[in-house]
């Protein structure tokens, strides 16, 4: 049977921890493609938002990051550029972009793959569509802290293309959420690059734990998830330990799986887990109540929430730059921050104070936490480290360009009768950002959203919020969002 599945979805990682796929029904395997050459096809006039062709060098760049990860016998290559923006089984593996009408369901969809599957034993993969919302805004390629970084959004979604589902690291390509400003998906971390070696080889070989996938259904295909070890040079059904993929408590030795605490799909998985206490968790990583007095290691995360980064207004759990979960202060200007610390800017109206990185100005980076000047500016190929300028309050100080804004715009905005800056409702000129201006306004939601429907010419089409992004709409309203809505999500 040919089946239509959709799936909505969109790092790099000091200690990797493997990886999930999508499980073939009737084998304890990940599903295949039916050839070992696939050619994606890109649509040619890429995104309304650019207009000098390093959106489609974008493209090409996350296709060619992947085809140099694949085992020796399978080739990804990109063919002749097409005018039509179709998708469906049409035996053509297009990327486009979608300016109006973007599929239902999925519309606060950054990205949406759309796998056709033969299903039978073995399963395999014919053809497989990645569309790019075009309705979401703005597109970039240039590391801009508020855009959508087109290569690390191509490449989350072509990771779908190879057979790999979302994983539970947040530094990896294949994790669910995401935010602005992120360009360190443009790389593979060591988990990515296992599995997509592993789904194009001849079969399950391993020489350790982490070289084994967790299984999942595709959308109604699959069967129950599955967890696989490594036994000798083989993946075989059993658990694993700390870290790794999971989905149920006997997936892990230690008896314990984690759900990702950012998680709003009940379907991603968790990380496997262990008693703990303070201090004593692998790599640093948070020991937290997780219920009824039970301290547990929070894989891969130094917090989970406000309350774990000490109290106060402005003590928050963000979705950094690189992917990582860190407790981190907000600020305005410079002067919030203990230095060496700069503010830098997020997309929700209040910056947060940084460490200066090792790099230099010119250096080659994939974000900007790399940085001395805490900016990765570049283009479709490669993103330098550069100075970020400082925040200016809007008012009484000369205008200078502004990170958050995107174009790095004069931010002359001035400060209502109340002495609130107009641009930062939340932020009073005199007093700083504290408690009692801490306001904003409510959060944009994740806009994911689950739909189904039957197509004459083919058995199921569903709809499956894997990787919503809150960000603005062409038809946006100029709004600050909240640091609570910074771990958001691309459905894909």
């Amino acid at each position: 049977m040919r089946t239509l599945l959709i799936i909505a979805g969109c790092a790099i990682a000091a200690v990797a921890f493997a990886f999930t796929a999508f499980r073939d029904p009737n084998r304890q395997d990940g599903i295949r493609w039916s050839s070992s050459a696939v050619e994606v096809t890109i649509q040619q006039d890429g995104s309304d938002d650019i207009g000098d062709g390093s959106d489609i060098t974008a493209i090409e760049q996350a296709v060619a990051t992947w085809a140099a990860a694949l085992s020796s016998g399978f080739t990804l290559t990109v063919g002749a550029p097409s005018s039509a923006r179709d998708y469906g089984n049409d035996g053509i593996n297009r990327i486009t972009f979608i300016e109006s009408g973007y599929p239902g369901g999925t519309d606060s969809a950054l990205g949406t793959t759309i796998p056709s599957v033969v299903t039978g034993d073995p399963s395999r993969l014919v053809d497989v569509d990645i569309l790019l919302n075009g309705e979401m805004e703005p597109w970039t390629v240039d590391g801009v802290p508020t855009g959508i970084d087109i290569q690390s959004v191509t490449a989350h979604e072509l990771g779908h293309l190879v057979g790999l589902a979302h994983a539970y690291r947040s530094e990896s390509v294949m994790y669910t959420g995401a935010r602005s400003g992120t360009t360190f998906r443009r790389a593979l971390n060591d988990d990515d690059q296992r599995g997509a070696r592993l789904l194009t080889s001849a079969g399950l070989g391993c020489t350790e734990e982490r070289d084994c996938p967790l299984l999942v259904g595709l959308a109604g295909i699959g069967g129950s998830p599955l967890r696989l070890t490594c036994n000798g040079t083989s993946c075989v059904p059993g658990a694993v330990g700390y870290g790794l993929d999971c989905i149920d408590n006997s997936d892990c030795t230690s008896g314990a799986c984690l759900r990702d605490p950012a998680s709003v799909y009940s379907g991603d998985p968790g990380g496997c887990t262990e008693s703990c206490t303070t201090g004593s968790c692998p790599g640093g990583d948070l020991c937290k109540d997780v219920g009824g007095g039970n301290l547990r290691c929070v894989p891969g995360r130094s917090c989970s929430a406000d309350s774990d980064c000490g109290g106060g207004a402005n003590n928050k759990c963000l979705f950094d730059f690189d992917g990582h979960f860190r407790c981190r202060h907000l600020c305005m200007l410079d002067q919030h921050c203990t230095p060496p610390a700069r503010c830098i800017d997020l997309d929700y109206g209040a910056g947060v104070c940084h460490e200066p990185g090792a790099a230099p100005n010119g250096a080659e980076c994939l974000d900007p936490l790399m940085c001395m000047g805490l900016a990765c500016r570049g283009n479709a190929q490669t993103l330098l480290c550069e100075t970020a300028p400082t925040r200016q309050d809007g008012g009484t100080v000369p205008d200078v360009p502004h990170v958050g804004d995107g174009g790095w715009r004069p931010d002359a905005i001035g400060h209502d009768a109340s002495g609130r800056d107009l641009w930062h409702p939340g932020y009073d000129g005199g007093n700083g950002y504290d408690s009692a201006d801490d306001v904003g306004v409510e959060p944009e939601p994740p806009g994911c959203a689950c739909a189904s429907r039957t197509p004459a010419n083919v058995a199921t089409l569903l709809l499956l919020p894997v990787l919503a992004f809150a960000g603005r709409r062409r038809l946006r309203l100029d709004r600050v969002k909240s640091p609570a809505d910074d771990a958001r999500r691309w459905s894909a």
